[in-house]
């Protein structure tokens, strides 16, 4: 399997690192000579923990913070990658 399984939360509290390969859509702006024109994806790496997972979507965050404000908790950089993109994931 490359990483793919279900994420669990325990207790309310994010617990699984992990590492994304993905592919990135990407686009140029600007005039272009398409004469010649190839492109290649963008292939990213990141990382983060996992803050949700369905079927289509896994979601990480790059830092958290429990207990301030009026909530349990905040994220910050939340990433949304589409498991169509996903070349691999690793878990820490």
């Amino acid at each position: 399997m490359n990483g793919l399984e279900k994420i669990t939360e325990r207790n309310g509290k994010v617990e699984k690192v992990v590492s994304i390969k993905w592919i990135d859509h990407t686009g140029e702006t600007g005039w272009t000579n398409i004469h010649e024109y190839s492109s290649e994806p963008s292939v990213v790496n990141s990382w983060g923990k996992v803050i949700y997972e369905d079927d289509k979507v896994i979601t990480i965050i790059q830092s958290i913070v429990e207990g301030t404000c009026k909530c349990r908790r905040q994220a910050d950089a939340i990433l949304i990658v589409l498991k169509s993109c996903i070349e691999e994931i690793t878990s820490y």
